[in-house]
């Protein structure tokens, strides 16, 4: 932390920590191909916000003004990373500008249907295959769901089948009892390919 930083009012302290806040709450999950200066020029947007809170509030509503600034850069930062960004890409789509919605990966895009995955099978490049066939069961355990992408294109799942290269088929216990429950990562280097069955 630079001296010049420390030498700016607290207020403009506070509205820029509150415009990273925003900024990484607007783009949770999407931000792997963010350069720099992306996330300066973000995150002053929502810093902009702060402040105007800061500037709005008269100094006799007292520490309250901190909060309202926070609020003024988180809630606009939620409302573009909920409906915000998909009615805007909606928008871009329908006046032919461009299709892009913003997402760095399909994994991505697919984690923000919001739509539950039921199912889910990673072929292998050496022939296994790796199969958990209703993730529903793990819709409240420390993965929420079963299963995680990695950013690295790795992927974890809790296997409840595994079909092996020769064809043979093989039941895999997932809950161990007192040892917890079983989980396989699969480095994005050993995945072919891999499907998704999402609920309607």
């Amino acid at each position: 932390m630079t001296s010049e930083y420390l030498d700016i009012p607290i207020q403009m302290q506070m509205a820029l920590g509150f415009g990273y806040a925003g900024y990484a709450t607007a783009f949770a999950g999407l931000r792997q191909e963010h350069k720099a200066r992306d996330a300066v020029l973000l995150s002053l947007f929502f810093s902009a916000l702060a402040l105007a809170a800061f500037q709005a509030l008269p100094e006799g509503v007292g520490w309250w003004r901190y909060p309202a600034a926070l609020l003024a850069a988180m809630l606009p930062a939620a409302l573009w990373r909920g409906p915000g960004r998909k009615f805007w890409a909606k928008a871009m789509g329908k006046a032919r500008v461009h299709r892009h919605m913003g997402y760095p990966t399909t994994e991505a895009f697919l984690l923000d249907l919001h739509r539950p995955v039921s199912q889910m099978r990673i072929w292998l490049k050496d022939g296994t295959v790796l199969i958990s066939s209703d993730l529903s069961k793990y819709a409240g355990d420390v993965t929420e769901g079963g299963f995680y992408f990695g950013a690295d294109g790795s992927i974890l799942l809790h296997v409840d089948e595994e079909i092996t290269p020769d064809g043979s088929k093989h039941e895999r216990k997932v809950d161990g009892g007192d040892w917890g429950t079983r989980t396989v990562v699969v480095r994005g280097d050993e995945i072919a390919r891999y499907a998704v069955w999402l609920q309607k």
